[in-house]
């Protein structure tokens, strides 16, 4: 496919959270940020390779404040990679290889300038898989999401205990506070993982596969959440495999392949067989539900 679909999401005012006012201002700076004037991350010509082999080339990525954006394509497409470089895990060349430097910003921001702290004030990620051996307890996990907000040698206060026990609740893992996080499965570490950045109270949510190891119910419920941070302001990019969660939830997807973007925009105008059908495959249909109005994917096999 050739060229690149785009659309404008639909943006929510901005919330006046903590994040924001610490993160972004004194110096920084806000103003519009995307360059269709839209406040949230804008990323552009973002590359990055390994062993000499080209795992992001270019890509130009946008997830709009008040709007869960989707980050979709086939397994090996560069997603986890992007996410990681955006959140300044990864450290991308200055330059694209077809030249031009370049950027991740934040509301205006040059969000990979910041300071790692002042950064994390600003964005949280939660990756897959993440395991650990220590013998934490669920809350005393969550609580790491807190260490942005405090001073370098102070201990948990009331209102972080607070905050982190908001995020458990919110991410339905309140009754496993106690609990320690190695004994726990993979669904209920992944939930685990998701109070952790909630707690971190982010403007900007980076998500790689937030619905790994969870059943329906509790994929459901995480999309919920997803969709709740929008609406109270936060900028939310996820990585997702499942096309219809995408479809059911999301305002606007990004779509990947070989590590470029082949398609960017509106749930409506992307997820359709002109896209889909050569970047999976596969031969989608798609239909409509008949109560929400939101695509409903099928696939087979192509000949």
């Amino acid at each position: 496919m050739s060229g690149t679909t785009r659309t404008t999401a639909h943006v929510a005012p901005p919330v006046g959270t903590d994040a924001r006012r610490d993160g972004l201002g004194d110096g920084v700076g806000r103003g519009p940020s995307g360059r269709d004037g839209t406040d949230g991350l804008d990323a552009a010509r973002v590359s990055w390779s390994v062993d000499g082999r080209l795992v992001l080339d270019g890509v130009d990525c946008t997830a709009p404040t008040g709007a869960v954006s989707g980050l979709l394509g086939p397994n090996g497409s560069g997603k986890s990679t992007l996410l990681r470089v955006l959140a300044g895990v990864r450290a991308a060349p200055s330059t694209a290889p077809g030249g031009g430097a370049a950027q991740v910003r934040f509301d205006g921001a040059d969000l990979l300038a910041l300071p790692r702290r002042r950064r994390a004030r600003v964005l949280a990620l939660v990756e897959q898989d993440a395991t650990t051996d220590l013998p934490l307890s669920v809350l005393d996990a969550v609580l790491l999401g807190r260490i942005p907000h405090r001073s370098l040698l102070a201990g948990d206060s009331a209102h972080d205990r607070e905050v982190a026990r908001a995020a458990l609740a919110r991410a339905g893992m309140a009754a496993f506070a106690e609990r320690e996080v190695a004994t726990l499965s993979g669904g209920e570490r992944q939930r685990v993982h998701l109070a952790r950045a909630l707690a971190q109270e982010p403007a900007l949510l980076l998500l790689d596969e937030p619905t790994n190891h969870l059943d329906i119910a509790a994929q459901l419920d995480t999309m919920r959440v997803l969709r709740d941070l929008a609406d109270d302001g936060v900028a939310v990019l996820a990585a997702l495999h499942d096309l219809n969660l995408a479809a059911q939830t999301c305002d606007h997807v990004v779509v990947l392949a070989d590590g470029r973007v082949v398609a960017a925009g509106d749930v409506h105008e992307v997820l359709v067989p002109e896209v889909l059908d050569a970047v999976y495959g596969v031969r989608c249909e798609v239909l409509t539900h008949p109560r929400t109005g939101r695509p409903v994917l099928t696939f087979t096999p192509q000949d």
